[in-house]
């Protein structure tokens, strides 16, 4: 008997509430709900997600993303628990609540052939990009400034090679709902964790 999941029943959930999920362990706060949307469609919600005890119910501090559909509202007396845990604990409290609102994100990386001495200038044309930018923009820019013959999608060394790296989330798209990718950096981020401010790039204005 197949199941079908509505994508977009809240079930309830609201900011501020206390959560757990069927895909990440321990328990969470929900910091923003957001629409989700996959290759152009509407995908119901995203949870986001800070994350105050594990299931042993020790202190342990993340921040996540889940779908709405994988998270359920948790009891009044968990809720109780968690929160009586936090009050007894100040400093942990306080370490919670100004947790900076860094999500896993969504991220295109690429290999730069350029020498140290042009970094720099390879930053300087990229401050001609839009805030937001489609994929399709991305490639047009690029191919118009000259970098592209800097672009490459693989290296010998990626571990001491230096990338270039542009973000996105499911819910940052345009009117078409076509992703809509921002903030690039240049560094070294393979193997790393890729998260994006959720206040600084919201693509609400």
């Amino acid at each position: 008997m197949k199941v079908e999941i509505d994508m977009n029943n809240l079930k309830g959930i609201k900011i501020g509430d206390w959560v757990e999920s069927a895909c990440l362990k321990g328990y969470f706060k929900v910091y923003q709900i957001k629409p989700c949307f996959r290759d152009g469609k509407d995908s119901g919600y995203l949870l986001l997600l800070k994350k105050a005890v594990s299931p042993q119910m020790k202190f342990s501090f993340s921040t996540e993303k889940c779908h709405v559909a994988w998270c359920e509202k948790l009891s009044e007396s968990q809720v109780g628990e968690i929160e009586g845990l936090l009050d007894e604990n100040p400093t942990k409290k306080k370490k919670f609540e100004e947790m900076p609102p860094m999500f896993p994100c969504i991220q295109k990386m690429f290999f730069l052939d350029i020498e140290q001495e042009q970094i720099d200038e390879f930053k300087e044309k990229l401050n001609g990009l839009p805030r937001y930018f489609t994929e399709k923009q991305f490639d047009d820019f690029v191919k118009k400034e000259g970098l592209m013959k800097h672009i490459k999608t693989l290296s010998d060394d990626p571990k001491n090679a230096v990338t270039l790296t542009i973000y996105s989330q499911e819910w940052i798209v345009d009117s078409n709902r076509n992703m809509l990718f921002c903030n690039p950096q240049i560094g070294n981020m393979w193997g790393k964790l890729a998260k994006l401010d959720a206040e600084a790039w919201n693509a609400a204005e």
